[in-house]
């Protein structure tokens, strides 16, 4: 009896050791990763209306990762149950948020905050709107990434584990387009924009949970780059090697292969609406919209996950 006990204390401990590593789900876990794009997060935030309301998607994920405006929506998220019951809030602040109440001119900043423009209405904003939203029990997992200009390394916070301080730091971090909006010191480094490093963090997610099958939802603020542009010359040459650099460098989905026995399945969704030329990722005027236009025009691929 006493060997059985311990064999039993033995599982148990064993068992408890693996599930403080990572969570573990027995049944398909949902991922949502959210991509950069500045005022085009709108854009994004449109789609995944889209594709609840026409429940071409879960509304409740497991984990949820974010990248720059993805880190904004990523990190609203985390403060609802589900996708749904946030999407009201979401659209109404994208509506109200003017270009004033995410930043201002400031050309001389360039010498002190190394930045054209000073980003201190951004975060006078979040606080307002996260101070204002209420915490909910239980929570998605949620992923936010920011580049550590010091180890040159996408570093990646657990939103669950942050101080509501924190966290502001690690929304303003993981937005903070270099050169346009100063980098932001938080926890002894320097961190700006997560996209430069990388713009999306499917893999994190990955990693995060335990399950026999991943279904994946990748959404883009960008349209997805048509792939037949004429490249007869040495400008268009150079051109496309330049898109390529610019769309695909560290790209998680540029990295997508095929594979016989696949673990899970990436559902990319990009923005289709040629309307969307005609907007700056830097002009917050137009955030209801961009996020209509995201909401009406749409396209979903899916990928093997190898």
């Amino acid at each position: 009896m006493s060997r059985l006990f311990a064999l039993l204390s033995v599982c148990l401990l064993l068992s408890s050791r693996v599930s403080a590593a990572h969570t573990v789900i027995a049944t398909p876990c949902h991922l949502l990763a959210l991509s950069g794009g500045g005022s085009f997060g709108a854009v994004e935030a449109g789609i995944l209306d889209s594709l609840v309301s026409t429940e071409q998607i879960p509304s409740r994920f497991d984990v949820i990762t974010g990248i720059s405006a993805g880190g904004l929506n990523a990190g609203f998220l985390y403060y609802y149950e589900n996708v749904t019951s946030a999407l009201p809030a979401m659209k109404q602040i994208y509506t109200r948020t003017q270009t004033k109440d995410v930043y201002v001119s400031d050309i001389w900043g360039i010498f002190s905050r190394w930045s054209f423009y000073d980003n201190g209405p951004l975060e006078k904003t979040l606080i307002q709107v996260l101070e204002n939203t209420t915490p909910v029990v239980t929570p998605p997992t949620v992923l936010v990434g920011a580049s550590n200009i010091h180890t040159e390394e996408l570093d990646v916070f657990r939103f669950h584990d942050l101080s509501f301080e924190d966290r502001i730091n690690v929304l303003m971090a993981t937005s903070s387009i270099p050169i346009a909006f100063p980098p932001r010191s938080f926890q002894g480094a320097l961190y700006v924009d997560g996209g430069v490093i990388s713009n999306e963090m499917i893999h994190q997610a990955i990693g995060e949970v335990q399950c026999p099958f991943y279904n994946i939802t990748f959404i883009s603020a960008h349209p997805k780059g048509k792939g037949n542009e004429d490249i007869s010359g040495l400008f268009s040459y150079i051109s496309a090697i330049i898109r390529m650099i610019f769309r695909t460098f560290d790209n998680q989905m540029a990295q997508v292969s095929t594979c016989t026995f696949p673990k899970g399945q990436i559902n990319a969704c990009y923005p289709t609406s040629q309307e969307l030329d005609n907007y700056s990722m830097l002009d917050f005027d137009n955030g209801f919209t961009l996020y209509e236009l995201g909401r009406a025009s749409n396209e979903c691929t899916p990928y093997p996950l190898c």
